[in-house]
């Protein structure tokens, strides 16, 4: 006889429900570096950037560093991208500044 307020707390276990194996992650592959052009001339790769308004943020090597988007030849930088197969594009509200 159950007293009231007593609950059954026995442990069942269904068999139709199996535990699903992780999918396998797949591989990281290496993505080439985005080389940044200065207009004084010198160059930076970065790996891990992100752009907020006119400002280039790099993330990389464990520390974030600004570059101010004024400080690149943005043309330079672009095309030395291009003839690298990189993607590098400035944001529209970036250009208006």
């Amino acid at each position: 006889m159950k007293r009231a307020g007593s609950r059954d707390f026995a442990s069942k276990t269904d068999a139709s429900v199996k535990p699903t194996p992780s999918e396998p992650e797949a591989p990281v592959t290496a993505q080439p570096s985005t080389v940044l052009i200065f207009k004084d001339g010198h160059q930076a790769d970065v790996i891990n950037y992100a752009i907020v308004g006119d400002t280039l943020f790099d993330f990389g090597a464990g520390r974030t560093h600004k570059v101010l988007l004024a400080d690149l030849d943005l043309a330079a930088t672009r095309k030395a991208n291009d003839d690298r197969g990189v993607d590098f594009q400035i944001p529209a509200s970036a250009t208006r500044q």
